[in-house]
């Protein structure tokens, strides 16, 4: 009974049922907010008030700052785009991830993906239209505002341990902006940022210091350094992995906490075996750039070298080059002293 229905709802071709046939397969979470605690130490069940808390707790997070006296930077756009063309929109849907919450208009990326096709045409001139007037509609700038417990939290009464997230829409923030990104860069290539990320693409040398927006933006194209580059950013910038490092379980953090419990002189200065777990974790997660950026050193017949990564994490017990490593590093300064020992 419950399959003929599904079947007849699926074949039928109304207008909603796209919507509905998405809501019925997505899984379904919880929203609720627990009593959170007054400043006075009464506790509040009243959405109303405890709407207000948690609106006064991230208002004074993002309080706005005078700055008057800075003075305007000239900035001269240019009318005289090249066109996006029908194929970019139709990579940058396809590359849309799975399971994101959508924003306002409610249009998640899975509807996205099945009305490509579809849509295509309509997206195409109304994102030349954006490049060409130099306007961004007013309505995808607003976000619903959603609230998410901080993970690990002792007290969730407290106010603190909630943090709030915005949703935009998709089809703004991210089919627009993956189809236009190139073409900004194009046309601006003396912009500081862009500048600057040119460079590092072109570039073969050591890590430069870069913004997140930036770092975001680099592609692994088989350059072990490019993404050394990537997992030296990404560690420090994504705290919430911490807490994915107790069901991480691979062969060189494990051999790492073998070392520590049987005393060797790495102890002494072992002070966050976190850290560098939290660092490995990001490591293994990207095993198929790996395999990639194996496959392009015997193409291209490139040697290892001792600091690679493929042979760092290929053979978790080399600890002495995980330590000349990582000790490169600012974030794992403390592997100094015991390099140093080995060293003498």
């Amino acid at each position: 009974m419950k399959r003929h229905h599904s079947s007849k709802f699926l074949a039928s071709q109304e207008r909603n049922h796209a919507f509905k046939a998405l809501k019925l397969i997505k899984i379904k979470s919880s929203r609720e907010v627990k009593p959170l605690r007054k400043q006075t130490g009464e506790i509040t069940n009243d959405k109303k008030e405890q709407t207000e808390l948690l609106f006064e707790m991230f208002a004074q997070a993002g309080k706005r700052v005078d700055l008057s006296n800075i003075p305007e930077a000239p900035l001269a756009l240019e009318k005289n785009f090249k066109k996006i063309t029908l194929n970019k929109i139709k990579t940058s849907i396809s590359q849309l991830p799975n399971k994101k919450a959508p924003g306002l208009d409610q249009i998640p990326n899975e509807l996205l993906k099945i009305l490509g096709n579809v849509l295509l045409d309509d997206l195409h001139k109304l994102f030349n239209a954006f490049l060409q007037i130099g306007y961004f509609p007013r309505h995808w700038k607003k976000a619903s505002t959603i609230i998410i417990q901080k993970a690990n939290k002792k007290d969730y009464s407290d106010p603190s341990a909630y943090r709030p997230m915005a949703l935009l829409s998709t089809v703004a923030d991210e089919v627009a902006k993956r189809a236009a990104e190139n073409y900004l860069i194009q046309h601006y290539p003396t912009h500081p940022s862009i500048a600057k990320l040119n460079q590092l693409i072109r570039s073969k040398n050591k890590n430069p210091k870069l913004t997140n927006e930036e770092q975001q933006r680099v592609k692994f194209k088989g350059n072990p350094k490019l993404l050394l580059i990537k997992l030296n950013k990404w560690e420090r910038a994504h705290t919430s992995v911490i807490h994915q490092l107790q069901s991480a379980h691979s062969t060189l953090n494990d051999h790492l906490f073998r070392i520590r419990e049987r005393g060797d002189p790495l102890c002494e200065t072992f002070q966050r075996p976190e850290s560098v777990k939290h660092y490995l974790t990001y490591c293994r997660r990207y095993k198929s750039q790996r395999k990639k950026m194996k496959k392009t050193l015997r193409r291209e017949k490139i040697a290892y070298d001792d600091q690679n990564l493929v042979q760092l994490l290929d053979n978790p017990r080399a600890i002495p080059i995980l330590i000349e490593y990582i000790g490169g590093t600012r974030r794992f300064g403390f592997f100094k002293e015991y390099r140093d020992k080995m060293d003498k």
